[in-house]
């Protein structure tokens, strides 16, 4: 069995942070970036199983990002993260799995990653 990967793509190292304690904690494999770029790029040379990002960021955003991962990587489940009503909207739009609205609890975030990957538990079966 291998654990779940995760791929977080925030700005915000706190964000980051919170994200990668709570997921880790309880079992994921979790991979943490602050650019679409650098997601992109990850997205290339791994294998995720969940791709969790923010919308607003500098240079290019999270709706780029979802855009381009739907496009590319049609398989790949999507959770937004953002406390922006407005960027949520389009992003629903472009066929996100979740949403979770910043602030969030833990038990938000967690809520949201066992609905999207459809397990109670962050182990796939071998």
């Amino acid at each position: 069995m291998r654990s779940k990967r995760i791929l977080i793509v925030d700005d915000e190292p706190g964000i980051r942070a919170v994200c990668l304690r709570i997921l880790r904690a309880a079992g994921f494999t979790v991979t943490c970036v602050s650019s679409v770029d650098e997601a992109l790029t990850d997205l290339e040379q791994d294998e995720f199983d969940l791709l969790i990002t923010d919308i607003r960021m500098p240079q290019r955003n999270g709706l780029e990002l979802v855009a381009e991962v739907k496009g590319l990587y049609r398989w790949l489940p999507v959770i937004v993260i953002s406390g922006f009503a407005d960027s949520v909207r389009r992003a629903k739009g472009l066929g996100i799995d979740a949403l979770v609205m910043k602030p969030f609890q833990p038990a938000e975030l967690m809520a949201a990653v066992q609905h999207v990957l459809g397990a109670e538990s962050p182990l796939e079966s071998a």
